[in-house]
């Protein structure tokens, strides 16, 4: 595997995330796992909320971070996102998930996911950070592979 150089905020922080991910399907016991599972859908989403402004070429998205992010791509004239469909219906979904991790108090069931919550957001946090870049009209930057 070619490796890959990390010289942007936003790929340091994917490769964290695919860090955390591997860790997740390793890990010995369900604390750890649940650790590493609530980290890596963190990391992910926040790689995801600094590729948009780098994507679109602005300084910053803002909250509420899907209202903002339409209203940048409505303001350039790109293809607008359908939230309702796909990837960012997906995207939406670990959006949730995350909020629920970082703003909320989860029952003690909920903090012990499985390691392929993690695996979900890696793959649908990519596709979106890809999607992102097609729908700018740039390619993806360096190191958004998946250990999977």
């Amino acid at each position: 595997m070619k490796p890959v150089i990390v010289d942007t905020t936003q790929c340091h922080l994917w490769t964290d995330a695919l860090h955390v991910q591997a860790l997740s399907r390793e890990a010995k016991n369900k604390w750890d796992r649940g650790t590493y599972v609530r980290l890596c859908v963190t990391t992910a989403w926040t790689a995801l909320e600094t590729s948009c402004p780098v994507a679109l070429d602005i300084p910053k998205i803002g909250m509420p971070f899907q209202d903002k992010l339409d209203k940048a791509i409505q303001k350039k004239g790109l293809q607008a996102i359908n939230w309702e469909l796909g990837v960012w219906e997906q995207v939406n979904a670990i959006r949730k998930r995350r909020n629920t991790y970082v703003h909320h108090y989860l029952n003690l069931e909920d903090m012990f996911p499985d390691s392929s919550v993690a695996d979900h957001a890696i793959e649908m946090v990519r596709d979106a950070i890809k999607d992102i870049y097609t729908i700018a009209g740039k390619h993806t930057q360096n190191g958004l592979k998946s250990v999977a």
